[in-house]
């Protein structure tokens, strides 16, 4: 009996008939002309921080991250819900193409290389 139980819950689910639905058309994100600026990088423990500004705005807690095949992307500002510890929510988030991910990776190296630059110069504590 339960057999008949499960099949027929899973026939009405399916509906009879019911062909798979379409997958949607994908949207064209917006692009936006961003003026964007690198003011501070973290390079710490747990990737690489930093704080940006775009369009003078500032945004602080801007994480560099990787997709799996290696692609970086920019992970923005996100707080916990305090009910539901699963859930994140954004605090500010921009739309960004590649080429901007790929101006900030830039402007992100350069700030590091001029920061391992100054600390050739400096002597070491003893």
């Amino acid at each position: 009996m339960a057999a008949n139980y499960n099949n027929i819950r899973n026939l009405s689910r399916r509906g009879k008939g019911s062909k798979p639905k379409a997958s949607k058309p994908q949207r064209e994100r917006p692009q936006y002309e961003y003026k964007i600026k690198v003011t501070r990088v973290l390079d710490g423990k747990y990737g690489i921080l930093f704080d940006m500004e775009i369009n003078h705005v500032t945004i602080y807690g801007c994480r560099l991250c990787e997709t799996k095949a290696g692609v970086p992307f920019v992970g923005f500002p996100q707080q916990r819900d305090k009910k539901d510890a699963d859930k994140w929510w954004s605090i500010a988030y921009a739309p960004l193409t590649e080429d901007q991910t790929g101006e900030i990776c830039k402007q992100i190296s350069e700030y590091l290389e001029h920061e391992d630059q100054d600390d050739a110069g400096l002597p070491e504590d003893e």
